[in-house]
């Protein structure tokens, strides 16, 4: 019986882990197909969306800041950290309003309503390791 309880208990330990790695890193090209399905897309325009959606979100996860939120202890990296997001969130804005113009081409107004509108999981801020913390 104990080693039952054992087994099960280490089996239960290791759904965790294993769900966090197989969906830590997601195929660029998977979530391109996913959103023009969502978008209910026909043939023509996923041949032509699916590349210019990867090329539009590893543009925007160039955009990308580390926060570091754990390591801000001055107001001089606090104030140095500000400056960075905002300049991040300007960068950001132009790579949408490029891409909004090139999408709009085969999209329709209510399509690209629904693009540009989703959360964008890959482009978040780099996270520090003690994320769970709250200040």
């Amino acid at each position: 019986m104990k080693k039952i309880i054992f087994t099960i208990a280490v089996a239960l330990m290791l759904i965790p882990t294993y769900a966090q790695t197989s969906t830590a890193k997601i195929n660029p090209e998977l979530k391109a197909r996913s959103m023009a399905e969502k978008l209910l897309l026909d043939d023509n325009a996923t041949a032509r969306f699916i590349p210019l959606y990867q090329e539009y979100m590893n543009a925007l996860m160039q955009c990308r800041v580390y926060t570091g939120a754990d390591t801000l202890h001055t107001d001089r990296e606090i104030e140095q950290y500000m400056k960075a997001e905002f300049e991040s969130r300007r960068k950001r804005l132009a790579v949408q309003e490029r891409y909004y113009d090139r999408f709009r081409f085969f999209l329709t107004p209510r399509q690209l309503l629904v693009l540009f509108s989703s959360p964008d999981w890959d482009t978040r801020p780099i996270k520090c390791n003690n994320e769970h913390r709250r200040y």
